[in-house]
C-alpha cells in the first residue's frame, strides 16, 4: 500500500476498487481464509470448495457497461467468489467482459494451499 495520494472520488469503495494492486487482493484473501480457519472447532476430514462466478446486472444505460454473452445482459464485474459452505474464502473482481472461470487457478490455489499446508499435507 505505501503511499496516500489524493484520489478523484471519495467513496471508500470507489479508492478500493481503483488503488487495490495484486498484493492487495491475496492479502486480503488471506485474512479470509485465516478467519475460516479460526472458526472451525476442530479440523474437518474434508472441505468442499465452490467456485463461482456472479453476474451484477445493470438497469439502464450506465456509462461503461460490458455485454456478458452468457449471462445476456449488460454488466460492470463479474466476480469470482470461492466458498467452503457459507464461509468465504477468496473473490476477486474482475471486468465483466471475460469468460467466467478465467483466472479461477489462480483464485483458488491461495486458499487450497493454505489449508492444505494446515492439513500437512501438498496441494
Amino acid at each position: 500500500m505505501g503511499k496516500v495520494t489524493a484520489l478523484a472520488s471519495s467513496p471508500t469503495f470507489s479508492r478500493l476498487e481503483t488503488r487495490a494492486g495484486r498484493a492487495d487482493v491475496v492479502a486480503l484473501n488471506r485474512v479470509l481464509v485465516e478467519q475460516f480457519i479460526a472458526s472451525q472447532p476442530r479440523t474437518p476430514r474434508e472441505l468442499i470448495l465452490d467456485i463461482d462466478a456472479s453476474d451484477l446486472p445493470l438497469h439502464g444505460h450506465q456509462e461503461w457497461a460490458q455485454f456478458h454473452g452468457s449471462y445476456d445482459h449488460y454488466c460492470y464485474y463479474l466476480p469470482l467468489y470461492v466458498f467452503c459452505g457459507q464461509a468465504l474464502l477468496a473473490c476477486l473482481l474482475r471486468p465483466s467482459r471475460i469468460d467466467g472461470m478465467k483466472h479461477s487457478a489462480a483464485v483458488i490455489k491461495l486458499p487450497v494451499t493454505r489449508l492444505a499446508s494446515r492439513h500437512g499435507r501438498s496441494s
